[in-house]
């Protein structure tokens, strides 16, 4: 019971456990059910499971687990006052360990049944009983050990595709439709349908604004989420859209006048077909509660560490390295060809692989093509094509670090075009279907310091992951831990695409199930991290290719204040997912989304718990 306790506290909705969170509740389960437990908690202590260190404040903390980092794992050990009960919680708790005393760890009947461990919570008693039966068991006597494992049940149909996740904790105007019939419609995808979650709590300093924001005349903007295309086998019925807020929970502090509700028609979850459709009063569902989801389950796929695991903080920390080099002989020792800012590079033999282009921190303006076999390409300044009609292509990057300069602009096309990874064809998203990649050649793209511009020309990233890093002196790191809450940070890289033709797909190799860990090492699915606010202002992130939009993948941007997104015109973004602080539907756009489960990071289903050992 104390674990079936424990694990219904493991996580909230979120679809991430929290160890401590859990262990906290087996443990007061125990103390509140057992005499003989008196005393554990003030004779025991909290860690890491792989630390040395006690943690004092442990219900207090907040670091999700990560299931591929045992130093993410909980563990309590305590002895009861009177030395009698030894308690031992923990979580996550590895099935595939076969320990000794507990046959059933290696039995083949438990073979498959392993889970994923950060879901597993273990409660493990140990009792010392003294001598009895005349010392037939001995002077000594005996210990007796016991053990339960619980487990949070996920749904077998897996997460929830949710387009928009918007990560704004308390204010309002989290998701805003601005402009004669702005609309944003969330579609469903087969069995799943479509969701939008805000985790604003809609505090009294929103004033007259609610989190779901209506701003146009006649026919007015649209916030929409559809329900599901087909029947779920589990349920057997058509899940209805989802337009979901922390605000409507129990939390303290919530506002739920903040929210939409009564729904009024211009933000409608579809119940049934012909729910939230034309422009007139139409039927439909509005607001419902669901819990803070953050951004820890983004964090624990991409975030990483400065170990030589996958993760985003090492990507940053080895552009960096690149970005402190002020000599070729430095590069050189690297491994690097020093090219300087003039030498066209199709002229590189190709015995070459990696190249630094050393502009001592200026303008790197010209055209050409870096051909397939340069794999790594390091710019010490800002790229900006001049004139008209000029091409820059990286045809197939492994690296593309690119230094940039703070504050001020690092990437732009002009009235031209830069290609990053385009391999034999020229587009990258593929038109009005749900699988973008073309090639399995993957790029990873970082810039040190500034913002991208483009008002006219094209911008072409094929499988690429920007990781927009603002400074690459260090002033805006990525969080040292998971799940980190959003706010402003002064960091002032952006991206301004308000004109042209904007063709932009992740990674996407693997279309078919939820990425490997060698994928998510290449960031499957990651289009865009960044951990700027944006400069001052408003609408200081703005994508919108004038000329036409094409978009697919994760767009992670938990500081954006706001994003600002534009459809209309040539515009295909269906299998794109942002998640961001707030987000502006503007200029009249007619935004459709619908990402795909295995290609984004998603709201979880939880089925419930269940003992396991």
């Amino acid at each position: 019971m104390a674990a079936a306790a424990g694990v219904q506290s493991l996580e909230s909705g979120s679809g991430t456990s929290y160890p401590f969170s859990g262990i906290c509740s087996a443990l007061s389960f125990l103390e509140a059910n057992g005499s003989q437990f008196a005393g554990v908690r003030a004779n025991g202590n909290f860690k890491y499971q792989n630390s040395s260190t006690s943690i004092s404040d442990a219900c207090a903390e907040a670091q999700p687990c990560d299931p591929l980092d045992t130093d993410t794992w909980g563990l309590f050990q305590g002895t009861s006052s009177d030395s009698r009960v030894d308690v031992r919680i923990e979580s996550g708790y590895d099935l595939r360990q076969v320990r000794s005393g507990f046959a059933e760890d290696g039995s083949p009947n438990y073979a498959a049944d392993l889970g994923n461990s950060c879901d597993n919570l273990a409660v493990i008693v140990t009792e010392r009983e003294g001598p009895k039966f005349g010392g037939v068991i001995g002077s000594s006597g005996h210990a007796t050990t016991i053990r339960s494992v619980a487990r949070v049940t996920r749904a077998t149909t897996g997460d929830l595709a949710a387009a928009l996740i918007l990560l704004e904790r308390s204010n309002c105007s989290v998701l805003t439709a601005s402009g004669t019939n702005a609309r944003v419609t969330v579609k469903g995808n087969g069995i799943n349908p479509g969701i939008i979650h805000a985790d604003s709590l809609g505090n009294p300093a929103c004033g007259n604004s609610r989190i779901f924001e209506i701003n146009g005349g006649a026919p007015p903007p649209r916030i929409v989420s559809e329900r599901a295309q087909l029947v779920d086998p589990q349920t057997g019925v058509v899940a209805v859209g989802e337009i979901t807020t922390r605000a409507l929970t129990e939390e303290t502090g919530a506002q739920p006048d903040k929210v939409n509700t009564p729904a009024p028609t211009t933000v409608c979850a579809q119940l049934l077909v012909g729910d939230c459709l034309g422009t007139s009063s139409v039927t439909g569902g509005g607001p419902t509660a669901r819990e803070l989801q953050g951004r820890a389950r983004v964090d624990l796929r991409y975030r990483g560490s400065l170990s030589p695991r996958r993760g985003v903080i090492g990507l940053r920390a080895e552009a960096a390295d690149s970005f402190s080099w002020s000599t070729d002989s430095q590069a050189i020792a690297a491994g690097y060809r020093p090219i300087g800012c003039a030498m066209p590079p199709a002229d590189l033999p190709s015995t070459v692989t990696s190249v630094w282009a050393n502009c001592n921190g200026g303008q790197f303006n010209h055209d050409g093509a870096f051909p397939a076999h340069i794999k790594n390409i390091v710019i010490n300044g800002w790229v900006s094509l001049n004139g008209n009609n000029r091409v820059l292509t990286f045809e197939e990057p492994e690296k593309l670090f690119i230094r940039g300069r703070s504050g001020d602009l690092a990437f732009t096309p002009g009235n031209n075009s830069i290609r990053i990874n385009i391999g034999a064809s020229a587009n990258c998203t593929a038109r009005g279907a749900a699988l973008p990649h073309l090639h399995e050649k993957r790029t990873k793209f970082v810039i040190g310091g500034g913002r991208i511009s483009m008002q006219n020309g094209t911008l072409r990233m094929c499988q690429t992951t920007l990781l927009l890093a603002d400074n690459h002196t260090g002033d805006c790191p990525i969080p040292s831990t998971n799940g980190t809450a959003p706010g402003p940070n002064g960091c002032s890289g952006n991206i301004s695409l308000t004109g042209g033709t904007v063709d932009w797909s992740a990674p996407n190799v693997n279309n078919i199930t939820a990425p490997t860990s060698d994928q998510l090492a290449h960031f499957e699915d990651l289009a865009l991290w960044s951990e700027t606010q944006g400069p001052s202002g408003s609408n200081t992130w703005d994508v919108g290719g004038g000329g036409g939009l094409f978009l697919s993948g994760i767009f992670f941007s938990p500081n954006a204040d706001p994003f600002g997104l534009a459809g209309g015109g040539a515009t295909d973004i269906t299998g794109a997912q942002f998640i961001t602080r707030r987000l502006v539907i503007k200029g009249n756009g007619l935004v459709e989304l619908s990402p795909l489960p295995q290609n984004s990071v998603g709201v979880p289903r939880v089925a419930g718990i269940s003992l396991v050992r």
